[in-house]
């Protein structure tokens, strides 16, 4: 019986020792042992503590090609997200990996769910990036059918709005009535491509409509244009209409009876004219290529024999882009009696007027010419101070 009493009287022992172990471990963490997940609550207190996962559900429009950030750090997407029959909520996609999955929900008008995404600072556009989770949502989920975009489901702003306020790459609606368009064939391309001044009850902005709409757009005649793209060109804003634009005509609106005397007369057109004796310093002489497609830059252009463009996302063979050349240089220029430093920007057109093609891509040889050469005349734009032609006085 003694021995009996004993083991029971160890095996108690036993037992609080591990009670005590486990509530210092308890304590030391600050968890329940037996359950971290607060399993002693009851329902109804468990999901007061449950944060609710926010969610969007939607039909995907306008999903953009890759576009390359302002800083040249990432690419992004943009598109519209339709959550409601009449409500179209701007988007930012930050994952490369999931614009097929977009794209497939875009193409086939069915809708998806979005969680696990933010806001961007102003709260008015949803960000999607890689941890944001998509899915289909349940038939009881989306209530509403796709809904295709029209200038009565959209947002317009104003042109003066978008040269206040707009930055390169933005997309924006405007209104407005076209005049002097013009073909505007961008050099090494087979695009076609026709430039122009869209105007309204305010402002002017430049215009470029691209293939395929150059044939739905005409001279004084007034539109809706949808999905413009602003850029910037010689330190000067203008919105373009792509291929994922959309334009509508517009027949009774107060934007018809705008006449060419209203048309903005743009100050920074204006040329400034200098000759100097000799060019101060050059800054930069850089040696690009071209992208077959669009015919900007190349930003990333590694050592492969494969390069992307940054802009179009057209990727093509390094050895069929054309190399260019640009030089920044210093001039002095006497102003109201006052000698004006100035850095002037000149492109390869122009600098082929004055230097021969086999000096063009010799870095050394364009040095030297320029900061030895005497009597040079030159005209430029006096807002984006870029070079307009170079004229060498004789002697």
């Amino acid at each position: 019986m003694s021995a009996n009493k004993q083991k029971k009287s160890e095996a108690t022992a036993s037992n609080s020792k591990q009670r005590k172990n486990s509530a210092s471990r308890s304590k030391a963490t600050g968890k329940n042992f037996l359950d971290s997940t607060n399993c002693d609550l009851k329902p109804s207190e468990k999901r007061k503590h449950e944060i609710p996962l926010e969610k969007e559900i939607g039909y995907v429009h306008d999903l953009s090609e890759k576009t390359r950030n302002k800083n040249n750090t990432m690419d992004y997407c943009t598109f519209k997200l339709q959550t409601s029959p009449k409500k179209f909520k701007d988007a930012l996609l930050y994952s490369p990996t999931k614009r097929k999955i977009l794209k497939t929900s875009e193409d086939s008008r069915t809708p998806i769910k979005l969680e696990r995404f933010t806001y961007s600072n102003d709260g008015k556009k949803i960000i999607v990036n890689d941890v944001t989770r998509m899915s289909s949502p349940d038939a009881s989920e989306c209530l509403f059918q796709y809904i295709s975009l029209t200038p009565e489901s959209e947002e317009f702003t104003t042109i003066q709005s978008v040269l206040d306020n707009a930055d390169e790459y933005d997309k924006v609606n405007l209104k407005g009535k076209v005049f002097e368009l013009h073909e505007n064939r961008p050099n090494n391309t087979n695009l076609h491509l026709v430039s122009g001044l869209l105007v309204d009850l305010e402002a002017t902005i430049q215009i470029d409509v691209w293939e395929p709409h150059i044939a739905s757009v005409q001279n004084n005649n007034a539109y809706s244009f949808m999905s413009l793209t602003v850029r910037v060109w010689n330190g000067r804003k203008k919105v373009a209409l792509g291929r994922q634009g959309k334009v509508y005509a517009l027949m009774d609106s107060p934007l018809t009876l705008i006449t060419e005397d209203k048309i903005e007369k743009f100050p920074e057109d204006e040329l400034g004219s200098v000759g100097i004796e000799e060019v101060c310093s050059i800054s930069n002489i850089e040696v690009f290529h071209s992208c077959l497609n669009c015919n900007r830059k190349l930003i990333q252009v590694s050592g492969g024999l494969v390069s992307q463009c940054d802009n179009c996302g057209h990727a093509m063979k390094l050895s069929k882009c054309q190399q260019r050349v640009c030089m920044s240089f210093v001039i002095e220029e006497q102003e109201d009696q006052k000698k004006q430093i100035k850095t002037l920007t000149v492109f390869q057109e122009q600098l082929l007027s004055i230097v021969s093609q086999d000096m063009l891509f010799d870095k050394p040889a364009i040095q030297e010419y320029f900061l030895t050469a005497t009597g040079i005349d030159i005209k430029y734009n006096k807002m984006s101070l870029v070079v307009n032609t170079f004229t060498k006085r004789d002697g």
